[in-house]
């Protein structure tokens, strides 16, 4: 079965996404949560507890997150003055919410994890019953196709927890150039290939198509941004490898890379409309009161477009519809991300053959 995982920055608009998705497509997106500091100086504690809350108010009930730590691991350190690392904390928070996650170890170029992550990782994985997710980001491992297969066989024997219990992400991080594909999609068959010889659960290949900012994007206009991970994708689905057909999809939903640093942070009026090609990606100035009533006209215009999908595709869709009518609050950024990524789940999900959100 082919599906869909997104990674995401665990925050408010995509956590009320997902939790606004069809019960049906529930095992169709698997995604991969950043966990993420929500304020600058809040202790370890805190910010597990914060991610716990958002999940357990907003996610669909039997939704299943794997959590990747990478943020948390690099504002906070290996572990608090307790000893207690940031996986332990999420993982202990999210259990305690009832809420099942499977923990990711994370390969990069510049080191793998820790046997002691590997550790951590497998208890956590039993303790859950889901098993875990491998994410092996592929910047700058050029042709090191076998030296990835080597540390991850490694880490996979210390983690305790067979292969058939695994999730495999191939992250290729920011392609946002259309002359980057072709190595793009070298560099994630190469990986694949290099994999295939372990029975993972699912193999799905990721990429960051999304600009990482849209003040590129005039006010009060629109930029469409092409959707090169869908192409990148495609082509590796088109091939005549042994796992071609079985190869999941994998994108940064409506975002890029970055991590917003912590506060508050009032971004003009915008929604990312995904299209079968592109974003179509609008900013509207705030009104002369500098508020967000522009939203209400932004989402007239986006509704009388060609590509306007109809109130009744998503969610979100309802919720643009319902703005553009003058109707409800204008809301602020973590509305509109969660309007723009119901939508994207909508799209990927009906690309993909899966259902309605």
């Amino acid at each position: 079965m082919t599906v869909y995982m997104p990674v995401l920055q665990a925050r408010q608009g995509e956590l009320i996404a997902l939790g606004k998705l069809d019960s049906a497509a529930v095992p169709l997106v698997q995604p991969v949560l950043e966990a993420v500091c929500y304020k600058a100086g809040e202790p370890l504690w805190r910010a597990a507890m914060r991610l716990a809350d958002l999940a357990a108010r907003e996610v669909l009930k039997g939704t299943v997150v794997s959590v990747d730590c990478v943020h948390l691991d690099r504002h906070y350190g290996a572990a608090d003055q307790d000893g207690q690392t940031p996986m332990d904390a999420v993982a202990g928070a999210l259990k305690q919410m009832l809420i099942p996650m499977r923990p990711v170890l994370r390969f990069a170029a510049t080191g793998g994890p820790s046997p002691q992550a590997c550790e951590v990782a497998g208890e956590l994985a039993d303790a859950h019953g889901q098993g875990a997710c491998v994410r092996a980001v592929l910047r700058g491992w050029g042709e090191a196709g076998a030296v990835l297969a080597d540390q991850v066989a490694v880490a996979v024997d210390r983690l305790g927890c067979g292969p058939e219990r695994l999730d495999l992400l191939l992250d290729l991080g920011p392609v946002t150039e259309r002359s980057q594909i072709p190595y793009a999609v070298r560099a994630a068959g190469r990986a694949v290939s290099a994999l295939a010889g372990l029975p993972w659960r699912r193999t799905a290949v990721a990429a960051a198509a999304f600009p990482d900012s849209i003040t590129s994007v005039p006010l009060g206009g629109s930029v469409p941004f092409a959707r090169l991970d869908a192409d990148i994708w495609r082509q590796l689905k088109a091939g005549e490898q042994t796992w071609a057909g079985a190869l999941s999809f994998g994108d940064y939903g409506v975002a890029g890379t970055r991590l917003p640093k912590p506060g508050v942070f009032r971004p003009a009026p915008n929604l990312r409309y995904t299209a079968p090609v592109c974003w179509h990606t609008y900013r509207y100035p705030t009104d002369a009161g500098g508020r967000f009533s522009t939203f209400y006209d932004l989402c007239r215009e986006v509704t009388g477009k060609l590509w306007w999908a109809g109130e009744a595709y998503s969610w979100g869709d309802a919720q643009i519809a319902l703005r553009a009518k003058g109707n409800g609050g204008p809301g602020g950024a973590s509305q509109w991300r969660a309007f723009s990524l119901s939508h994207h789940l909508a799209v990927v999900l009906e690309e993909l053959g899966g259902v309605a959100c």
